[in-house]
């Protein structure tokens, strides 16, 4: 495994004047969206995810790399507040995964969250109804653009497609915080490049996309910095540029090297 390096992920420097920062009712400011400090997760009497530390800025796109079994959706669903903490703790946007981090948060989960039976147009009519900030106009003309009508079943649709459909709800919200575990697993390498595409023209200036994945080679086309996990602990963080100076070769070849056993 690659030398552990501290895991804070760190702000490029700003093209335009920074903004001066903004306290919220909370105690939260603007300059830190997502914060875990000691994070673990225990799972009988192992640890699935190991004393996690990092934060997140507004602007920036992350990935966290790994393989299978390596924490990576124990902490995206801690993060969404479906699995508590076992130690440690999670902020977003100042306060930890409740009720109230929900309009924080745009989740893609790894698993389908559909039925077999749903049909597009009625996750669209769920997802005006529930999300204030679901851009309904916006989801409908990619929905289109991606060869979906919205009278399918997502039963009788390839895996490549459903994960498309699934990916542009989650975009097409106006959020903080857009969590998105294994979006490019699922999916034909051709179809990779419409979901980064998606991911850069969607998310907002004042947002953060956080993904965890264990394909990096699409990904390090779009992403400001990455963390390699391994074995519930965070072994490398930094800018992608960091990263490619320390070690003298790409993200996805440095991730091929280091996951090879």
């Amino acid at each position: 495994m690659a030398k552990e390096k501290t895991e804070k992920v760190k702000k490029k420097a700003p093209s335009k004047t920074k903004q001066k920062t903004v306290q919220q009712p909370n105690g939260y400011t603007d300059e830190i969206l997502l914060s875990l400090k000691g994070v673990k997760k225990r799972y009988g009497n192992k640890y699935g995810v190991n004393d996690v530390t990092f934060d997140i800025e507004p602007g920036r796109i992350v990935a966290v790399l790994g393989p299978d079994d390596s924490g990576k959706s124990s902490i995206a669903r801690m993060i969404c507040g479906l699995t508590p903490v076992s130690v440690g703790e999670i902020k977003v946007c100042g306060i930890k995964p409740s009720r109230k981090t929900k309009d924080y948060i745009s989740f893609l989960p790894e698993i389908p969250f559909v039925s077999d039976y749903t049909k597009v147009s009625s996750v669209m009519r769920k997802y005006k109804a529930f999300y204030n900030d679901f851009d309904a106009e916006k989801a409908e003309k990619l929905i289109k653009y991606a060869g979906i009508k919205l009278s399918d079943t997502f039963g009788h649709m390839s895996s490549t497609a459903m994960q498309k459909a699934q990916a542009i709800f989650v975009m097409c919200r106006k959020t903080k915080l857009y969590i998105l575990d294994e979006p490019m697993t699922h999916i034909e390498p051709k179809a990779r490049d419409f979901i980064a595409k998606l991911i850069l023209s969607n998310m907002q200036d004042d947002s953060s996309v956080l993904i965890f994945s264990r394909i990096p080679n699409e990904l390090e086309k779009i992403i400001d910095d990455v963390m390699f996990i391994h074995r519930g602990q965070i072994k490398l963080a930094g800018t992608v540029d960091e990263v490619r100076a320390e070690y003298g070769k790409e993200v996805s070849a440095l991730y091929r090297e280091v996951y090879k056993c």
